[in-house]
């Protein structure tokens, strides 16, 4: 027999047992053969019978050696050439023995990690959460990995054996770690593209559209301002278009803060198809909405957001087919609204990002999948809604869009305001929103600096104040200031306006430019459904 090893291993425990259990055998055979020879000598012998019993006992005996040498090399081949480094363990936590992968994944000989505490083997941190696991009792399949310095991560499980022994198994996956992180990098990098594409196409179509309106106008110019008027209406469309792109660009790089009240659900809705762009006048919107319902949402992030998604549906769906926007049963505290288009066909990519992030909805958004689909995520996320992805009966998928509220009845609009100040050194702006606001029927003052506009208030009351962020002189926040020191009460009805992506300090309420008629009323607490 061969002489075990002064280290044992797994191994070696195993051959020894075998060889216990030989020795067994043996006095077995032992005990045998003397009941056999008392009892020859208390009758004649028959001498075949006899040799035969022991000719089958040495073969038995022949028989168990060489199961146990083949066992002994199975499992020496086993140890030694696995691909995963195999580390048996002391109670204390000690090396007591290694296979050769084990040698070249620490660079050191056996000899050199015989004896060795395991945790000084790795690096600091993941030392010393190994020791913590193999002390609590650890047992299977760990769900972190241990650094083996400079740069190697390994995966590991641990298993005890019966004499008090502890087996450390390791797998490197550093290189898989790298090519999933190569993948991941790939992914992002094209994701970004198809995110520049788009952009590219949101901004340069429309603006195609408007530079090619204007040279035709300046070729030909319309007779009359009837004539004129289509051509309006086409150059304020897409630079509504563009104005769109761009602030779906703030919205994700500077998100603000929601501003949450009671809007009604059908309400919502409605000003979202009212403003519908030619992409979504390629379906037919099919809205069945109750009226009784409303949900706690920021006005302008609820609108966006639908929009967005919208857009996102009718995009994958053949010209001509059925958008269907219905609510549908919700859990408790949470209105849940579906999106659900006529053979609409989500790429696949779409579908399983959806998917993951219906069910971790902590997740990071990639731009990548399309900017109004990320943005709409964020703004919901940001509401204390989600956005969720089912499968409809006929084997569709189904955009479900929930936000907090519940069926309730919507609180009266505000009246319209009666005067506003607006207050901006660009005289073309000022007579533009006067004509927006005066177009409502409000009174409507304007001054172009701070000063002015503050002389203005001491000698005339007015329900809303529009200050530029900029002015000559005093700008707004000094103005906004001295408002909220000498009238307090006007301080929640002064609103400020620019046209950088800055975010808004802190307590001001900020409209950014360029705006509509619609923003500008929703801004000043005139035309929204509750106040800005």
């Amino acid at each position: 027999m061969k002489r075990p090893p002064s280290n044992p291993s797994p191994s070696n425990v195993r051959i020894a047992r075998l060889e216990a259990e030989v020795a067994a055998g043996r006095r077995t055979i032992d005990v045998l053969v003397a009941r056999i020879e008392r009892e020859a000598d208390a009758r004649p012998p028959d001498r075949r019978a006899f040799m035969r019993a022991i000719g089958q006992l040495k073969a038995t005996v022949a028989a168990r050696q060489r199961d146990i040498a083949d066992r002994e090399e199975y499992y020496r081949a086993l140890f030694h050439q696995s691909p995963d480094a195999i580390l048996a363990l002391d109670g204390d936590g000690n090396v007591l023995s290694c296979n050769r992968t084990a040698e070249l994944t620490f660079g050191r000989h056996l000899a050199e990690l015989v004896g060795q505490p395991v945790h000084t083997l790795f690096a600091p941190q993941s030392g010393a959460a190994l020791t913590g696991l193999l002390w609590s009792g650890f047992v299977g399949v760990g769900d972190a990995e241990l650094l083996v310095p400079p740069e190697r991560r390994m995966g590991f499980s641990v298993a005890r054996l019966a004499a008090g022994e502890l087996l450390l198994v390791l797998r490197d996956v550093t290189q898989r770690r790298r090519l999933e992180l190569e993948l991941e990098r790939a992914r992002r990098h094209a994701g970004y593209g198809r995110l520049a594409a788009e952009l590219a196409a949101e901004i340069t179509n429309p603006l195609s559209v408007v530079v090619g309106r204007l040279e035709l106008l300046r070729q030909r110019p319309p007779p009359d301002v009837a004539s004129l008027l289509p051509v309006l209406e086409v150059l304020t469309e897409h630079c509504r278009r563009i104005d769109a792109t761009v602030g779906n660009l703030r919205t994700l790089g500077q998100p603000r803060a929601p501003r949450a009240c009671p809007v009604s659900l059908a309400d919502l809705v409605a000003r979202v198809v009212g403003r519908a762009s030619p992409r979504l006048q390629r379906v037919r919107l099919d809205v069945a909405l109750p009226d009784d319902v409303s949900v706690l949402v920021d006005p302008e992030h609820g609108e966006l957001a639908l929009r967005n998604l919208l857009l996102f549906v009718a995009g994958y769906m053949p010209p001509d087919r059925s958008l269907q926007i219905r609510q549908v049963e919700g859990g408790r505290g949470m209105v849940r609204l579906s999106l659900r288009g006529e053979q609409a066909c989500l790429p696949d990519e779409v579908v399983a990002a959806l998917g993951a992030r219906s069910r971790d909805p902590a997740r990071p958004v990639d731009p990548g999948l399309g900017l109004g689909l990320a943005i709409a995520w964020v703004l919901l996320t940001d509401n204390g809604g989600r956005l969720d992805l089912e499968v409809s009966p006929d084997g569709g998928t189904v955009l479900v869009v929930g936000l907090p509220g519940e069926a309730t009845a919507v609180p009266a609009p505000r009246a319209a305001a009666p005067s506003v100040l607006v207050v901006d050194d660009d005289q073309l702006l000022c007579e533009t929103v006067s004509w927006m606001l005066s177009g409502r029927g409000m009174n409507v003052r304007t001054t172009r600096t701070a000063e002015d506009a503050l002389r203005l208030m001491a000698a005339q009351r007015f329900d809303c104040v529009l200050a530029d962020l900029v002015l000559p002189g005093m700008d707004g926040i000094t103005m906004l200031d001295e408002v909220a020191r000498r009238w307090p009460e006007m301080t929640d009805r002064l609103v400020l306006t620019t046209g950088t992506s800055e975010p808004a300090p802190k307590g001001v309420r900020l409209l950014r430019k360029p705006f509509d008629r619609t923003r500008l009323l929703e801004a000043l607490g005139l035309d929204a459904p509750c106040p800005r």
